[in-house]
């Protein structure tokens, strides 16, 4: 048995009681997954067609709203970096289940790439532009970018309850008002329909098709010395066992249990049965907020087209 194999077999156990930590950050993510088949579930209401965002989507988006908050910032006076994106393919997020042989074969879980990315962004030109203005400009820059004291604060009220503040002001507020339209409209919307998703994740991880299918993964992961309940507990175990390696074979050690993982959630199906079972259960769990969903969901399409054209010129 390989030694990456073998560690999996006997670190498993240990980490499968801890899965459901991952899957509250992984359902939030829409049950998002890399690679070309990637997308969300839907949020619209029942009956309105919904074409599905990316994972690539959301990283062009996000350089977008960069791009936006660099011009406000020299329209301030301020110089401000946007590096493009040097390996998107490598920064797309795993989500619960990772089901792409072929990214898996080039990323592992990504470990690498984002890594790279925290690096670049400790030693980026921003860092040491700010580092360089004296204190009063250092103060003038902050609250270019993200507003001062007197900022307006949004509140929202989540469906378990909670309620979360959002600080406006500065490029920061002005590029998602330009982006995505009215900000509290946004930030409203956009809040409700990340938040439902536990909700629908707390009713499907109980239904009888969805245990069947991560039972029949785990099965498939134990034939390849994996043990394994769930995704995620793969995730979370994958970093302790590449500790005492080399860089590069750390990353070796990650891309073999990552294709693994993806090969027999390929052979399942599981993410074609989770979207299903979440196609399901969101419209009975969010049908009180079906209007604002459907506005997230022509308020996110009309923005990714904005951001396609805002990043067309810097590619």
């Amino acid at each position: 048995m390989p030694a990456a194999k073998a560690a999996a077999r006997r670190r498993g156990p240990a980490r499968t009681t801890s899965w459901r930590a991952a899957v509250a950050v992984a359902v939030i993510a829409g049950l998002a997954g890399c690679g070309g088949g990637a997308d969300a579930w839907p949020v619209a209401k029942p009956g309105a067609p919904t074409a599905p965002i990316t994972p690539a989507d959301e990283l062009t988006l996000s350089w977008a709203e960069a791009l936006l908050v660099r011009d406000c910032m020299r329209d301030a006076g301020f110089e401000y970096w946007v590096e493009r994106p040097a390996d998107q393919d490598g920064l797309l997020p795993v989500g619960f289940v990772l089901d792409d042989v072929e990214w898996a074969r080039r990323n592992g879980y990504g470990t690498r790439a984002r890594n790279a990315a925290v690096a670049a962004r400790k030693n980026s030109r921003n860092v040491a532009y700010v580092n360089s203005l004296p204190a009063a400009r250092r103060t003038a820059y902050r609250e270019a970018l993200n507003g001062g004291a007197g900022n307006e604060v949004l509140s929202v009220k989540l469906p378990d309850g909670r309620t979360i503040n959002n600080s406006l002001g500065g490029c920061s507020t002005s590029s998602v008002e330009r982006l995505y339209g009215d900000r509290a409209t946004w930030f409203r919307v956009d809040r409700l329909a990340m938040n439902i998703t536990p909700l629908v994740m707390g009713r499907l991880v109980k239904d009888a098709r969805y245990t069947a299918g991560v039972k029949a993964w785990s099965a498939c992961m134990r034939e390849r010395g994996h043990d394994y309940a769930e995704p995620p507990a793969a995730h979370m175990a994958a970093p302790g066992l590449s500790v005492g390696m080399t860089a590069e074979r750390a990353h070796e050690t990650e891309v073999a249990l990552a294709v693994d993982e993806a090969t027999c959630a390929r052979r399942i199906d599981l993410r074609a049965t989770m979207r299903a079972l979440g196609q399901e259960y969101r419209p009975k769990i969010g049908a009180q907020y079906a209007a604002d969903l459907d506005l997230y969901d022509r308020m996110r399409g009309e923005a990714l087209e904005r951001a396609r054209e805002i990043t067309r010129a810097e590619r």
